[in-house]
């Protein structure tokens, strides 16, 4: 007999898709198009279906404000925000 599975299978409902493997952990990616009912991958999708409607927007805003915080924290990385402070162009 060939061996039990490790996990729910794909498509079951613990594990709508295979990016939903990692949902539990935090280590999944959103799809974009699953609660638009335009996910044609299925259960083969590599992105999440466990996730909120809202959970891919929600994790860029919050990417984009660590960045600008990031920015705010060292405003001479990259020279960007040193050469306008001393009127110098590129």
């Amino acid at each position: 007999p060939p061996p039990a599975p490790l996990g729910p299978a794909p498509g079951s409902q613990e594990l709508p898709s295979v990016g939903s493997a990692g949902h539990g952990e935090g280590r999944c990616k959103p799809c974009a198009f699953f609660h638009a009912s335009r996910c044609e991958n299925g259960a083969v999708c590599q992105f999440c279906h466990l996730c909120d409607a809202g959970e891919k927007q929600r994790r860029r805003k919050e990417k984009l404000e660590i960045r600008k915080a990031s920015r705010a924290a060292y405003p001479l990385a990259g020279g960007r925000v040193a050469r306008r402070q001393v009127g110098l162009q590129r």
